[in-house]
């Protein structure tokens, strides 16, 4: 599993947590930067009626470590089922959209693939291995507190 705290630090918009290569804060901040050509203007790169999937697989990804008392693929699932029941999904409650470096910014209109998609991103911030089962010490903080840095 990728370190809990680029979990809860780690904004898609900023980097890239489905890669592989990066698994803490300081392989983010390695491997540098990269964001959304959307992001300029932060209140213009979500209007209200739209979501991003990378968001919503974030969002995902820390309900399970923040709800649960192990991140599993079980207790992954659960929260995919509740997002399901209970998520804005296209076309009437939201409008999805993901971008990617190969296809730029595409919009989603169908639930299922929304629903498909953002497990996906989920699965990969979480970064579980089969079968492993990462449990929540009680001394763990839910939300880690940015760490500065020193120059």
């Amino acid at each position: 599993m990728k370190e809990k705290l680029l979990i809860f630090q780690g904004d898609p918009c900023l980097m890239a947590l489905e890669d592989p290569a990066v698994q803490t804060v300081a392989d983010a901040r390695a491997r540098g930067q990269t964001r959304c050509p959307y992001f300029s203007h932060r209140e213009g790169c979500s209007p209200p009626r739209f979501e991003c999937i990378k968001v919503a697989g974030l969002k995902l990804a820390r309900r399970v470590l923040e709800c649960h008392a192990e991140a599993t693929e079980e207790t992954l699932a659960l929260e995919i089922e509740h997002f399901a029941k209970t998520g804005p999904l296209p076309p009437h409650q939201v409008e999805a959209y993901v971008y990617t470096s190969e296809l730029g910014c595409k919009h989603i209109s169908d639930p299922a693939l929304v629903l498909q998609r953002v497990a996906d991103y989920a699965r990969q911030v979480l970064d579980l291995k089969p079968g492993e089962r990462i449990f929540r010490s009680t001394r763990d903080p839910l939300h880690p507190r940015p760490t500065s840095e020193k120059a």
